[in-house]
């Protein structure tokens, strides 16, 4: 059995379940879809409230939010399935054959599989194009450390798993706001010897989050890179590997350059981040804007309290 594994977030997921389970009717397979609500809000539950009588679905809302990775790890302990299909809320179906492409990848020998995520073409409204191109880079990196021989880079928002294997590893519980769960389960995968297949079974990603939004995830995600580094020695040489930004920041703090970092930050980040948000400035500046971001991070004595602090006021910093 195939149990597919959808935390669900402040999105109406009818339609995303409706494809699946006529799909699982219309091929006659062994399957069943689980959904935990991570603390919608009133109106999205209740819209998903009639998925509560529908065959082969089981949803459960919760009173609070757990994080991305708790809620993940709760969905997989309900599962009867042997394998577990793992996908985001805000994602539609592009596949007619989409369970049953993942339904024929069990009858092998390996142990993970990944259809992988499409964004779509540019978006014409301003407010959608930053997240867009900084997804592009994103898919740009993964394929530089597939080829690298880091790790294969997989997106937890579309890939299957035998169950043996993921009660194994689970995702990471410290991360519970958004960000990095991919990267530290795909390196988890290579400490086990796994090397995760990707097949051409792609779902698309609907999500069009404001910019301000966006950007609050991407500060989120960072925080957690380095609540991750201060956590986890075993995953500092894959990290700094895999990523530029951090390797940056690491080798110029001994230097005695993260103050004066700190000060332009507390100066300019403001109005850089507002012109990154109204896609006023080129998206190299706003890779500049996460360095800096990520340096001031890592100078910060209790990174969970510079998160908060600096949400809503950039200038919130102190020096």
């Amino acid at each position: 059995m195939i149990s597919v594994c959808i935390p669900v977030f402040n999105r109406n997921v009818n339609r995303l379940v409706d494809d699946l389970v006529q799909q699982i009717e219309k091929g006659g397979l062994d399957a069943e879809i689980i959904l935990l609500d991570d603390g919608s809000t009133e109106e999205i539950r209740r819209q998903n409230d009639s998925l509560r009588d529908k065959k082969y679905v089981i949803y459960l809302p919760l009173i609070e939010n757990i994080g991305t990775s708790r809620i993940r790890n709760r969905i997989a302990d309900l599962a009867s399935g042997d394998w577990l299909l793992f996908l985001d809320c805000d994602v539609t179906i592009m596949n007619q054959d989409f369970l049953r492409t993942y339904e024929q990848c069990t009858r092998g020998v390996n142990d993970v599989f990944y259809g992988d995520v499409y964004y779509g073409n540019k978006p014409t409204h301003r407010s959608e194009q930053l997240q867009w191109r900084t997804q592009q880079l994103a898919l740009r990196h993964r394929a530089r450390l597939s080829r690298r021989g880091l790790y294969e880079y997989i997106s937890t928002g579309n890939f299957l798993i035998r169950r043996t294997l993921f009660e194994s590893i689970h995702f990471d519980e410290k991360l519970t706001t958004y960000g990095q769960e991919d990267q530290i389960f795909s390196i988890e995968l290579k400490k086990k010897g796994t090397t995760p297949i990707k097949i051409d079974n792609p779902v698309k990603h609907e999500d069009r989050t404001i910019t301000s939004s966006f950007v609050d995830k991407i500060e989120d995600s960072l925080i957690n890179l380095v609540r991750i580094w201060r956590a986890d020695e075993e995953f500092r040489p894959q990290l700094e590997r895999a990523s530029h930004r951090l390797r940056t920041a690491r080798r110029l703090r001994p230097l005695g350059l993260t103050a004066l970092f700190q000060l332009f930050f507390v100066l300019f980040g403001r109005s850089i981040r507002s012109a990154c948000i109204h896609s006023k400035l080129p998206t190299w500046c706003f890779s500049f804007y996460q360095m800096i971001f990520l340096m001031v991070a890592f100078r910060a004595p209790n990174v969970e309290a510079f998160g908060e602090k600096h949400k809503g006021s950039v200038k919130g910093v102190a020096v």
